[in-house]
């Protein structure tokens, strides 16, 4: 029963790594249609105009082929975990100290080790101010310091590996308040090639970076404690 449970549970992380773009596809459909063709399984993928539904589909006639006998438990469960195995989730250093922009100093750094990414891990956070309006940046800080929320070497990392990022974070501003910086005036950079001037910020004022999708591509950009969070300002948080 166990091995069966194990089976079940695989499949769906290999389901979600197809969703998350960390399993291609492609690779995970073939795999599948091999593994089933070889016990000679009838397969009708094309009626499935998804490659996330032709992966369903396959998995469950993976499950429904052990569940009658035609493939075994230990052979299913071998194949899968072999799926996954080689892709493995992305491995970031959140001790490293995080990069930090031209005038710009780093306030906290919240050290986190070396994680998995696993998107199917992450919740985006809104305290019960955001979800009625707004709430400054200061008591969002507070409100998150007891929570694991993720630092910058994340956004940093995602901003290198876009393909990682999950689909709905898109129209959202996904913020990493783990690393919190100091502005000390004068002109940095964001993205490629785009120069701010941020004069009109306070020297000193403190800022926290953001993910957002801008129509084109994922870039990052900062917000000011001093100002209003809203709903659509999310922080990122290990579960």
């Amino acid at each position: 029963m166990e091995e069966k449970n194990d089976l079940l549970w695989i499949g769906e992380i290999i389901k979600k790594g197809v969703i998350y773009n960390r399993i291609p596809a492609s690779v995970a459909i073939f795999q599948l249609v091999y593994l089933l063709g070889k016990y000679h399984v009838k397969l009708d993928i094309l009626s499935y105009d998804s490659s996330i539904n032709r992966v369903t589909f396959l998995l469950e006639k993976v499950y429904e082929s052990e569940k009658c006998g035609l493939i075994t438990c230990n052979i299913a469960l071998s194949s899968l975990k072999e799926l996954n195995d080689n892709f493995p989730f992305a491995v970031i250093d959140c001790d490293a100290d995080p990069f930090t922009p031209e005038n710009w100093k780093v306030e906290e750094h919240r050290k986190g080790g070396f994680i998995n990414f696993d998107p199917t891990k992450i919740s985006l956070y809104l305290s019960q101010k955001q979800e009625k309006g707004y709430i400054s940046g200061y008591d969002l800080r507070k409100d998150l310091s007891s929570e694991s929320v993720m630092n910058a070497n994340v956004l940093d990392y995602l901003l290198v590996h876009p393909k990682l990022i999950p689909e709905d974070w898109k129209g959202k501003y996904i913020f990493f308040w783990g690393t919190i910086y100091i502005y000390f005036g004068g002109e940095f950079y964001i993205g490629k090639n785009r120069s701010i001037d941020c004069d009109f910020c306070l020297e000193g004022v403190l800022l926290v970076r953001y993910l957002g999708w801008d129509g084109s591509e994922w870039t990052w950009c900062y917000y000011r404690l001093p100002y209003n969070f809203s709903a659509n300002d999310q922080a990122a948080i290990t579960s």
